[in-house]
């Protein structure tokens, strides 16, 4: 959902309660200027909607450094939440939706960590919280594809925190039901 509605819109929410500065990215614009009219009219932090397609380096890569501007300071929290739902029979789920599924879901999630990292360890610190799934560890049945991404997740994650305890990052996956 990116930060446009769900469990995206409600950590921008609860981050700018508590006084953080937020960059609310998302595939769709106006919903994401939603969450931010949101912010406004009930802080008085900053808050900026970024237009992100997460399945896309280049857009990760721009979303990095428009970030950094409009803050004006390092960005010190990333939130990868973007996900997209996809049920079916294994036999019945076309390579497309496959790459689609991939392409949010799994691609969103290494691209944040690939491009923001970097950044987190030249300040000395950062906090990841990478959203999965029960789904990842449960496996429904006929939701082969949405499985595979919320486990893949899980697993980077958790090689993740271990990879980057050392550079004061850390990293969380939040797993709902």
């Amino acid at each position: 959902t990116g930060a446009g509605s769900g469990i995206g819109r409600s950590f921008a929410l609860e981050l700018a309660k508590r006084g953080g500065d937020v960059i609310c990215a998302d595939i769709d614009l106006s919903s994401t200027q939603e969450t931010v009219d949101l912010i406004q009219s009930m802080t008085s932090t900053s808050a900026y909607a970024v237009h992100c397609d997460v399945g896309l380096k280049e857009s990760v890569h721009a979303l990095v450094e428009q970030a950094e501007q409009l803050l004006g300071h390092p960005v010190t929290l990333l939130i990868n939440n973007a996900g997209v739902g996809l049920g079916g029979k294994f036999d019945e789920v076309s390579l497309e939706d496959w790459q689609w599924c991939m392409h949010v879901n799994l691609w969103g999630v290494i691209h944040g960590c690939h491009y923001f990292v970097p950044k987190f360890k030249q300040q000395g610190f950062g906090t990841i919280i990478n959203v999965a799934s029960a789904a990842g560890y449960t496996a429904a049945p006929e939701m082969t594809a949405y499985n595979v991404t919320k486990s893949s997740v899980l697993a980077l994650s958790e090689t993740l925190a271990s990879e980057l305890h050392a550079y004061n990052i850390a990293v969380n996956v939040l797993c709902p039901t």
